[in-house]
């Protein structure tokens, strides 16, 4: 048995909110280039949710991301 049932890792670089898209459903989509968190200290570098029961969730999005260390 859990705590809980998932938990969500918040990173130092995340889309800006003020370009977030909500759907019809009330689904908040994050859009946009990813934007530095300077307020956060955290060892993570992107948000990240975990589940630890997978049998409770239903996957609805398929995201490809394509990183571009080069800067």
């Amino acid at each position: 048995m859990y705590a809980c049932y998932s938990t969500k890792g918040v990173g130092t670089t995340a889309p800006d909110p003020s370009e977030f898209h909500v759907l019809e459903d009330g689904v908040v989509v994050p859009l946009g280039k990813p934007k530095e968190q300077p307020d956060l200290k955290t060892s993570l570098l992107y948000n990240e949710y975990i589940v630890y029961n997978v049998d409770q969730i239903r996957m609805r999005y398929i995201v490809q991301v394509n990183f571009n260390f080069k800067r």
